[in-house]
């Protein structure tokens, strides 16, 4: 048997099975982060990511700061604060010097931007230039978030950064890899949304959400809305009612300039394979306006898309009553070959509806 016959998220469960449970570890393995209870009023949290080769080919600046992205993802997923990183670089010896210095500085700067710091590492020669970060972090005891503990009736909700709409970073990707004839000026706006939305976190909005104790579950959404709702709901046994015009209202409406290219159903760009750098709640439903107002309060806003189910399984809800299956689509590794050659393909054939 090979790791791409039971996927990542199988091996997952064998490792939150397998895996010896630390004294100091108050919820065991199988979340966003690792936690310890060093007995102070916080938890730590760890969390380590590598950065796709893809994102050094765009620049080791833009690597640096997707490389904290990542990593700090976690950590907020968790109701937390960063408050370092290490960055481990594995460069060859001909690596321009100063493309190094500019990955070094721009993981420092973006770490700033969360309060946190970029405190070590470990740098070796390597024939292939790799990126990892560890993220170290902080949370209050009484604002641990976890992926596992949603119930039945909870409302699910969807972060908006900043009250961003999704799908952008996504339809620049797609635009860009299938080659879509679209104006330059089209490119370059759907470009610098896909730069600018892969480079923010929902930071504020998930602290105020965490500090109002009505938040029984979160996950992050960096494999996507679909990935999320997988997680949110297998973690906790239980399913998913997702409302089609509250997924709908969810994307950006430059979205079509795309979907209509590619003859696909605009709801395909409500899940995809990543490219979405919010949090997924699970919410006590008769506190959630409460929860949003907090929520709005920072800048950002909570979008309610759906419930917690005791059945299991995903059903999309129609205006008219009517509910079908839905297949939810999700970046998951080790599901048979390379992350450029599945997935878009995958994406665009791949049908919603059961």
């Amino acid at each position: 048997m090979k790791l791409n016959d039971i996927g990542e998220y199988n091996l997952h469960k064998w490792l939150s099975k397998t895996l010896l449970r630390s004294d100091l570890d108050p919820v065991g393995v199988g979340d966003d982060c690792a936690i310890l209870d060093l007995g102070t009023s916080d938890y730590l949290l760890l969390t380590t990511d590598r950065v796709a080769p893809s994102a050094y080919l765009r620049s080791m600046d833009y690597a640096g700061r997707l490389c904290v992205v990542q990593c700090f993802s976690d950590v907020i997923a968790k109701g937390g604060r960063p408050v370092g990183i290490l960055l481990n670089t594995y460069m060859s010896e001909n690596c321009d010097l100063n493309q190094w210095q500019s990955l070094i500085l721009a993981t420092q700067d973006h770490a700033r931007k969360f309060g946190a710091f970029l405190i070590g590492g470990d740098t070796k020669q390597a024939r292939e230039e790799t990126i990892v970060g560890t993220a170290i972090g902080l949370v209050e005891k009484d604002f641990l978030l976890s992926r596992k503990t949603a119930r039945p009736g909870d409302v699910i909700a969807l972060s908006s950064k900043r009250k961003k709409k999704i799908g952008v970073a996504w339809s620049y990707f797609i635009a860009d890899h299938y080659k879509l004839v679209l104006s330059d000026e089209v490119m370059s706006d759907l470009k610098s949304s896909f730069l600018e939305d892969n480079l923010l976190l929902p930071f504020d909005e998930t602290r105020a959400a965490a500090s109002s104790g009505a938040v029984n579950a979160c996950v992050d959404t960096s494999d996507g809305l679909g990935g999320a709702i997988h997680l949110l709901t297998d973690g906790a046994g239980f399913g998913a009612e997702i409302i089609y015009e509250k997924a709908l209202a969810l994307l950006d409406d430059r979205i079509s300039l795309v979907s209509n290219e590619l003859k696909v159903d605009p709801l395909c760009f409500a899940f995809t394979p990543g490219f979405v750098w919010e949090n997924l709640f699970a919410i006590e439903a008769e506190k959630f306006e409460a929860v949003r107002n907090l929520v709005i309060a920072t800048g950002g806003d909570l979008i309610n898309i759906g419930r917690i189910t005791e059945s299991k399984g995903t059903t999309m809800r129609f205006a008219d009553g009517e509910k079908r299956n839905l297949r939810l689509f999700y970046n998951e590794n080790f599901t048979g070959g390379d992350w450029l050659d599945r997935l878009p393909t995958r994406w665009q054939e791949h049908n919603l509806f059961e």
